[in-house]
């Protein structure tokens, strides 16, 4: 399993769409103001120091912590039996997830469009 680096790959870049559209999603629903604010822009400075420093400190932690630690890998998956695995024992989940998924991607569609029968008078 180690030596699986189309899954890898492809978990890597579903998982980086879902957050994308999560984001999408977030600003499409939300009515926040679109512009600079006051509040925000004074403590960048700091900020960024404090969070340049912590993730600085966690590099350093786990490049000290892992430095002498090796692994052995099997031999590597081929794409093969990973296309057979998903579409023989896992077609069912698989067809239930993207069913899932267009229902959700339709849900938010017609949450976020603005309300057409208000300006009729209805």
């Amino acid at each position: 399993v180690l030596g699986a680096e189309l899954v890898a790959w492809v978990q890597i870049l579903l998982y980086v769409g879902a957050v994308v559209v999560l984001l999408l999603f977030a600003v499409m629903l939300t009515r926040a103001p679109i512009g600079p604010s006051e509040d925000l822009d004074r403590r960048r400075g700091p900020a960024l120091l404090i969070g340049a420093g912590a993730g600085a400190g966690l590099a350093a932690l786990l490049v000290d912590a892992y430095r002498l630690t090796t692994v052995t890998l099997p031999e590597p998956g081929t794409a093969e039996r990973i296309g057979e695995a998903v579409f023989r024992e896992w077609v069912l989940p698989f067809e239930v997830l993207s069913v899932l998924l267009l229902a959700a991607l339709v849900g938010a569609i017609v949450v976020s469009r603005p309300d057409v029968s208000a300006g009729k008078g209805r």
